[in-house]
């Protein structure tokens, strides 16, 4: 028998972690909020990052993020 609390724990808390940063990436209007996993592919994108970019979530989730940072 193997004891998995410690493990749970530290999934729950992971999972508490994730729902908070949505929370703020989604409330984000004022600025521009993204993340790019380690392939530097968009994750995550705010309104604010609609505002200030002009693309849409739908169009920018999974693409690289050099859409953003061009070499300008």
């Amino acid at each position: 028998v193997t004891d998995v609390t410690d493990r749970r724990e530290w999934q729950e808390a992971l999972r508490a972690g994730e729902g908070r940063l949505r929370r703020v990436v989604d409330a984000a209007t004022d600025y521009a909020i993204f993340t790019l996993d380690p392939l530097r592919r968009i994750t995550s994108w705010s309104p604010g990052a609609v505002a200030v970019f002009g693309y849409t979530a739908r169009e920018v989730m999974g693409r690289p993020g050099d859409l953003i940072f061009t070499p300008e």
